[in-house]
């Protein structure tokens, strides 16, 4: 066969689908996988179509269960549809990822991190929690954070915000299929404090784009908009660059250059 994962990548997609618009219970989809398996071990001539199946129903569990509520500690459980002023501890699940936007010559920092919960606390005690959230801080986080760190956050929890207009992108839809339904608001990077030790080191992702961003500034007398954008598209870094520079590739049709560096990044 010229293509032998072809198949089952299409099983595998279809198991996706069917998971995204029809949900069930993670009981009846494992009780039938375990029947699909069983089945395959036992009749020989049916071998071949129930292993099909059994790909399609393995993603068909594996989407479910990204965003099922199956922990009595879990996020749904504990928090409630208001509002709710909180500290929480947990682990970060990836860099986070820092932004800025320049209005009337005024740059505002950003910074989205996504954060696996373990503990929280209302002011009084502390408790056992599990989810996802993700954290919104009006400010550019330090270095100092980056992902697989242990911290502890204060802020606002409220679930994520709904889209607005019809047709838009729905950014609320695109956090729930990751297992995100939360976000936790903090006023500023203050608001947030390591646990993990001091000794520990940055991912080798981290440490490879601070290395690729010195190399690149290499003879340079300052750091400048040119520098930044040859950051951006040879390393994806976004932290510096605002809107204004991407205009000129958006009116151009250029823009999927960005969307390509970003996805050879993370594969």
């Amino acid at each position: 066969m010229r293509r032998p994962l072809l198949w089952v990548a299409l099983f595998y997609v279809c198991g996706l689908l069917l998971g995204r618009w029809c949900p069930q219970p993670l009981l009846i989809l494992f009780s039938a996988g375990f029947a699909v398996a069983a089945a395959a071990l036992a009749f020989r001539r049916l071998r071949f179509f129930l292993i099909w199946l059994l790909v399609l129903l393995v993603a068909w569990i594996n989407f479910i269960s990204q965003t099922a509520v199956i922990r009595p500690n879990d996020l749904h459980v504990l928090l409630q549809d208001q509002p709710a002023d909180l500290v929480v501890r947990g682990r970060l699940t990836g860099p986070p990822d820092r932004r800025v936007h320049v209005r009337n010559g005024i740059e505002k920092w950003r910074t989205l991190a996504k954060m696996r919960v373990t503990t929280l606390s209302n002011g009084t005690n502390w408790q056992s929690a599990a989810g996802d959230l993700l954290v919104v801080t009006p400010e550019n986080l330090p270095i100092d954070y980056f992902d697989g760190e242990d911290v502890e956050v204060a802020g606002v929890i409220e679930p994520t915000p709904a889209t607005q207009d019809e047709g838009q992108f729905d950014y609320r839809g695109y956090l729930h299929e990751q297992g995100i339904d939360y976000e936790l608001k903090v006023d500023s990077a203050a608001n947030w404090r390591l646990l993990s030790p001091k000794t520990q080191k940055p991912k080798f992702s981290d440490r490879f784009l601070a290395y690729g961003q010195d190399t690149l500034q290499r003879g340079l007398p300052e750091v400048d908009e040119p520098l930044e954008l040859l950051w951006d598209m040879t390393l994806g870094w976004h932290a510096g660059i605002g809107n204004d520079t991407y205009e000129p590739f958006m009116k151009s049709g250029t823009m999927h250059i960005f969307a390509i560096v970003d996805l050879t990044l993370r594969v």
